[in-house]
């Protein structure tokens, strides 16, 4: 039986995978969420290095505080990691990029819920490089 499991899984991470590319991700990956690391720091560049500070959900003061979210992600075996390329916060096209990238992850979380992980959640983070 738990080689079933163990099959089920495969099969399961590789659907989730080939829906984040057919969905628009450049790329997507299984993870190990012991694999995540968390830094202090982040929270403070947010703070007083992004003008976009405290104007979006996903973003402090709002998004959970570092501990929270690793309190959070030690409750996970496995992350799927999806990334969508360089989008740029200034590129014109970046609300219904952000738009797409929404609703891939939502559909995502939905799909890995119907596969019965049942703690499924999805999470977005933007990077603004230069």
């Amino acid at each position: 039986m738990e080689t079933n499991i163990v099959q089920d899984t495969d099969l399961t991470n590789k659907r989730l995978i080939v829906q984040a590319i057919q969905g628009g991700a450049t790329a997507a990956k299984i993870i190990n969420a012991s694999d995540v690391f968390v830094a202090q720091w982040v929270r403070q560049k947010c703070h007083f290095g992004c003008r976009h500070f405290g104007q979006r959900f996903s973003c402090p003061p709002y998004a959970p505080t570092p501990q929270e979210t690793v309190e959070t992600v030690k409750q996970y075996r496995q992350a799927l990691l999806v990334e969508f390329g360089n989008r740029h916060i200034d590129d014109p096209d970046v609300g219904p990029k952000r738009d797409l990238i929404h609703h891939l992850l939502y559909e995502l979380e939905r799909q890995a819920f119907l596969d019965r992980r049942d703690q499924a959640l999805a999470r977005a983070k933007y990077l603004e490089l230069h």
